[in-house]
């Protein structure tokens, strides 16, 4: 995660990255590049405090070791802790509202096993669902990479597509995180309530 002020908007942009999140009541943006990766926008509308999360694999609810891992890799694990910072700022969760976006088909799969995006829209579709938050609005699917700029206080998304260019460096930067996951041992520090 980085930020740096953003002269277009007069703001400081908080840029996250495949496996991160942030949680702000601050006049920032929360910014993030998605390709077949979900980003999921949560806020209630009497707070200022809203985050955004970015994942690269769905996770299945029915797996244990999904819930156990710490690793904001996984759907259900970014899910979860992003509900928790949340609710540890006063908010409850049956006031949450979501706005989703990515899963993209940038890489062109055709097998439905295989395609990542289309993986992580149904497992978002369903996990929020099970827990009752309702989607607002978003931009799900298609074949290309998106940028997402968030604003907790007013809950406004603005989402560009991204050209071809940018679309092929979100693919490289996937596939390299995706590379590297089975290197990476979750870390046994971190709290999070499951509910």
């Amino acid at each position: 995660m980085n930020s740096y002020y953003n002269s277009k908007f007069k703001k400081v942009i908080v840029n996250i990255d495949m496996g991160e999140w942030f949680v702000s009541d601050q006049d920032v943006i929360i910014q993030t590049i998605l390709g077949s990766c979900i980003s999921v926008c949560l806020y209630a509308d009497h707070t200022n405090f809203a985050g955004m999360n970015h994942f690269m694999l769905p996770g299945k609810i029915s797996e244990t070791d999904i819930g156990k891992s710490k690793s904001g890799r996984y759907g259900m694990y970014a899910m979860e802790v992003l509900i928790n910072e949340l609710m540890k700022k006063g908010i409850n969760k049956s006031h949450l509202k979501a706005k989703v976006f990515g899963g993209g088909n940038i890489l062109k799969i055709d097998n439905e096993n295989l395609n990542i995006g289309r993986n992580n829209i149904v497992f978002i579709k369903e996990y929020l669902a099970e827990e009752g938050i309702p989607i607002i609005s978003g931009d799900i699917g298609k074949d290309f990479a998106r940028t997402i700029l968030f604003f907790p206080p007013t809950k406004k998304v603005l989402m560009r597509k991204n050209d071809k260019t940018l679309a092929q460096l979100t693919i490289q930067n996937e596939l390299k995180y995706k590379n590297t996951l089975s290197e990476k041992k979750d870390d046994d520090n971190s709290q999070v309530i499951l509910f």
